[in-house]
């Protein structure tokens, strides 16, 4: 009896066509108390923002692939309480990249008693406007009960 061995290049190719395409998604990790957001399956270089926010870029093009949300708990209890997360329902990206840009703004002023300098306030707007950019995906509120 002869058994007919598989290319790792066949195993492979008969693996991606049982598996998912990659879809934009975000997921709440709580060990971490973050909210992580991917719009493509790929590594990536951080660069952090500010207290709360970070953006996730291409590993090797300058473009940006996702972003991270420190603090996400309070970030939930906040939208909640602006009416802003349904039950059942979704809530946008942009909802909360919003909130988070407002927030860390307020905690930057109350730390330092001023604000900050206008080429800071520029150089941040940039950064979230990048990700504004790629927040076109509602996140499920279910798959956010961790952070409830």
């Amino acid at each position: 009896m002869r058994i007919a061995m598989l290319s790792l290049e066949q195993q492979l190719n008969e693996l991606g066509a049982v598996m998912e395409s990659f879809r934009a998604s975000a997921w709440f990790e709580p060990e971490m108390d973050q909210l992580v957001y991917l719009t493509e399956d790929c590594a990536y270089r951080a660069e952090r923002v500010d207290a709360l926010f970070t953006l996730l870029w291409h590993p090797y093009e300058d473009r940006v692939v996702g972003a991270k949300i420190k603090g996400f708990r309070w970030v939930y209890e906040l939208l909640t309480e602006q009416g802003k997360v349904e039950r059942g329902g979704f809530l946008s990206m942009m909802n909360i990249i919003e909130i988070v840009w407002t927030a860390a703004a307020g905690f930057e002023a109350s730390e330092r008693r001023k604000s900050p300098s206008p080429a800071l306030n520029e150089q941040r707007a940039k950064k979230y406007g990048l990700a504004l950019g790629i927040a076109n995906y509602d996140v499920p509120v279910s798959e956010l009960s961790m952070a409830a």
